[in-house]
């Protein structure tokens, strides 16, 4: 398996939630492979249908529950990629002191992705 942002190898990390999470050895990005994507017309349909915002509850709780597990890691910097209209993660992650930069191809496309993350 092959990192989405940075080509390098990578090896399976954890399963859950009907998905695989793999972690690249060079950057160290965690991602879900592309067999686990949806559409892009289908994701932007589910997206507006949503209501990701700071003020969803059990939407923060979500993102918690993983942020919780990245404690172990002492990550310093994150990008949120796939961050949908409004960057919940990206504002929960500062909250706890790790830089973070939202991205998403169809509401933020032209954030620059120059930079390296923990």
């Amino acid at each position: 398996m092959k990192c989405p942002l940075c080509s390098s190898s990578a090896h399976f990390l954890t399963s859950g939630e009907d998905r695989q999470y793999w972690l690249c050895s060079t950057c160290r990005a965690i991602f879900v492979p592309a067999s686990f994507h949806i559409s892009i017309n289908e994701e932007v349909k589910r997206y507006l249908k949503h209501e990701n915002s700071i003020e969803n509850e059990g939407y923060v709780q979500m993102f918690q529950e993983k942020i919780d597990l990245l404690k172990n890691y002492k990550i310093k910097s994150a990008l949120d990629y796939g961050c949908g209209y409004e960057p919940v993660l990206k504002s929960l992650l500062e909250e706890q002191g790790i830089k973070s930069d939202g991205y998403d191809p169809n509401f933020f496309p032209d954030t620059p992705l120059d930079k390296q993350y923990d």
